[in-house]
């Protein structure tokens, strides 16, 4: 339990924090406007990310190691190089604060959650948008990806939480009517356990 490094430089609250995947690098998102990597055996700052026009919310690595993704109260997702520090892309489209941002599970795809009520999914190669998830009717305080990418959950303060089926990345629950709609019947039981869906209330009694 021993304090083994102070990481000081930021000047304002410390929101985020995350190792990178090999573990030799600490990265911190602030209130100061901006994320840092350090050296996790001597603390020493590397690198400080600027560009942001508000607070930074959360950082993460990309699953390579080689990528930080970082969200913001100034409506934006930003893509770093972690060898140089130079800011890749900003992923413009939100229009309140971006809250939460992910790397899919393969590094292709970022998902952003915000206080437009919507989330969002990215291309990571050119930052383009590729889908704009709504259906809840509150801020979206965090969205993340399954193990295997093919589902995202969302978390609002609409008091729902709610999964989305991809590459698609609409409500599972939609997704079942509509194939119903084109079969002419209701899914059995079987087949929505297959997709992950709830049981339809009454169902074997």
């Amino acid at each position: 339990g021993n304090e083994l490094r102070v990481l000081r430089g930021h000047e304002d609250t410390v929101l985020s924090v995350q190792f990178s995947p090999d573990g030799h690098t600490a990265l911190t998102a602030s209130g100061d406007r901006t994320a840092r990597l350090w050296d996790v055996t001597s603390g020493r700052e590397l690198r400080t990310l600027r560009g942001h026009e508000g607070i930074v919310w959360r950082a993460q690595f990309s699953p390579d190691g080689e990528t930080v993704l970082t969200a913001s109260s100034d409506k934006t997702a930003r893509l770093w190089e972690v060898a140089s520090g130079k800011e890749l892309r900003v992923l413009h489209g939100h229009e309140s604060s971006v809250r939460r941002a992910q790397f899919s599970p393969d590094g292709k795809t970022v998902l952003t959650a915000s206080e437009d009520t919507t989330a969002r999914l990215w291309d990571v190669a050119s930052g383009k948008e590729l889908r704009v998830l709504r259906q809840h009717e509150g801020f979206v305080n965090s969205a993340q990806f399954s193990p295997d990418g093919k589902t995202v959950l969302t978390a609002s303060d609409d008091k729902t939480a709610r999964l989305w089926a991809c590459p698609e990345c609409r409500p599972i629950e939609e997704i079942a009517l509509s194939v119903a709609q084109r079969i002419g019947r209701e899914l059995t039981e079987a087949e929505r356990a297959q997709y992950g869906l709830e049981a339809r209330p009454g169902a074997g009694r």
